[in-house]
């Protein structure tokens, strides 16, 4: 690919960014050495937010060019964990299923399960009767979090990807966890007349796209949780924040979370 610099601040970035595709090409994430090499990148996009500019680099042709490909290795990099994190959940025995806090046994796994408490806190469960979650993942923690924190009737996990669900409902079927139906299914082809509560996860993609479905289907009065990468995140995750539709109105906005380059954006549905 051809790249046009327009800056010695921009050229900077994406020598580094050329460099770090380098590094990450030949990492399959089946070993400590690969999974390094991602933490130290992730390190490095923690702080290109201190780059001039790098608001308006992130809009440049180039930033799409090497976004979509640390998108999808990002993907792989989490995919590893969460299946890590599920074998050492499935090998726990518990006389009495309390909370998943307590079962949880990686870092990582306590980590993202303690990421989804905010939800909690920008939306009321009280009156849920189906939760429905868009890329719930191997590790479907905020299903999990759901489960544990509200009487929600009905929780629904979606992936598009079989392989995602049916690890995922390895952990279910082991909790014998009644209250949740995972489903491999497309997003944007899922009705969501049924929510009362949509959450949606970082990585889904293309995210706009679902947003717009969510717009189309979901009843008038739902609420709708973005996960949204903050800015340094959007070097691995698409951004929907810019999404304007008439149809969703803007509750509430979460904090960033640097471990996760995350924030959550509340929406509910006109």
């Amino acid at each position: 690919m051809s790249i046009e610099i327009k800056s010695e601040q921009e050229k900077e970035l994406l020598e580094s960014l050329t460099a770090w595709k380098l590094k990450l090409t030949a990492c399959t994430f089946q070993n400590d050495s690969d999974m390094r090499v991602m933490e130290q990148f992730l390190e490095f996009v923690r702080e290109c937010g201190d780059f001039p500019d790098y608001a308006d680099i992130l809009r440049t042709p180039q930033f799409s060019y090497f976004q979509s490909f640390f998108k999808g290795r990002y993907l792989d990099y989490i995919d590893r964990l969460e299946q890590t994190e599920t074998e050492l959940l499935l090998g726990t025995k518990v006389a009495k299923l309390g909370s998943f806090t307590d079962v949880f046994r990686g870092a990582f796994g306590q980590q993202a399960y303690a990421r989804t408490m905010e939800i909690f806190e920008l939306v009321d469960f009280s009156s849920c009767d189906t939760f429905v979650m868009v890329g719930c993942g191997p590790l479907p923690v905020s299903v999990l979090a759901v489960h544990d924190r509200t009487e929600t009737r009905e929780i629904i996990g979606l992936d598009i990807r079989a392989e995602a669900i049916a690890t995922a409902n390895r952990i279910i079927s082991d909790f014998a966890l009644s209250r949740i139906r995972l489903i491999a299914q497309d997003a944007i082809t899922f009705d969501y007349a049924v929510a009362d509560i949509i959450y949606v996860a970082n990585m889904v993609s293309p995210k706009r796209s679902v947003l717009k479905s969510i717009a189309e289907k979901a009843k008038s009065g739902t609420i709708v949780v973005v996960r949204e990468p903050i800015l340094e995140g959007q070097l691995l995750a698409e951004s929907a924040e810019n999404y304007s539709d008439p149809r969703f109105c803007t509750l509430t906005r979460g904090e960033d979370h640097r471990r996760f380059l995350s924030k959550h954006v509340t929406l509910r549905k006109n």
